[in-house]
């Protein structure tokens, strides 16, 4: 990926912002907006408007209980999967149009775990399946899908600010955008040295 253009898209700007005013001559950062809609408009504005060779969408994400994750540590998706799209038959929720998208473009030797991701409309609902998933967040399913649509390489980092079902006022925000920018510096250093 070395010499190659790369935009940023985060969520909100709060989550970006340790890491836009530590690398002021870093990659172009679009703020997505928070959850799929807003992320997928702004995710193909992106692709229309930048011609970006790479799309790196950076955020917060809660873990699930039995993830093995730590509020701080930070990931890379493997996969995102809509997990929030279905219905509800006699009071049960049944998945449907909840298709689970893959990054193709995960880079060998990257120092970030690679886990899979819900993509849930609010933050720990009890209606997702999480079997086999780790984290969870509101954007990754669209901007995979929209990046998908469009053939553009794409890679998603999370940090993680929370365990799924704690109540806000007690997940580590600053604590997780802090290592989030520190994270996002790391993988664009082993994008630029590490790749060909």
């Amino acid at each position: 990926m070395k010499n190659e253009k790369i935009v940023i898209l985060s969520p909100t700007e709060p989550e970006i912002a340790p890491f836009r005013y530590g690398a002021a001559d870093g990659p172009e950062i679009r703020i997505a907006g928070v959850g799929p809609y807003r992320c997928a408009v702004t995710t193909m504005a992106a692709v229309r408007d930048c011609d970006p060779q790479l799309l790196i969408l950076a955020g917060i994400a809660g873990a699930y209980p039995g993830s093995g994750l730590s509020v701080g540590q930070t990931v890379l998706v493997a996969s995102e999967c809509a997990a929030d799209a279905g219905s509800f038959v006699a009071g049960d929720f049944t998945p449907k149009f909840s298709g689970r998208y893959d990054c193709p473009w995960l880079p060998a030797g990257v120092p970030f775990r690679a886990v899979d991701s819900n993509s849930v409309g609010v933050a720990g609902t009890p209606f997702a399946d999480r079997v086999g998933v780790q984290i969870e967040n509101m954007e990754g399913a669209a901007f995979f899908y929209a990046c998908l649509q469009c053939g553009v390489p794409f890679l998603e980092l999370r940090a993680v600010s929370n365990r799924v079902g704690d109540p806000f006022p007690e997940w580590d925000v600053r604590g997780a955008v802090t290592a989030l920018a520190d994270s996002l510096c790391e993988l664009l250093h082993f994008l630029n040295t590490e790749r060909t």
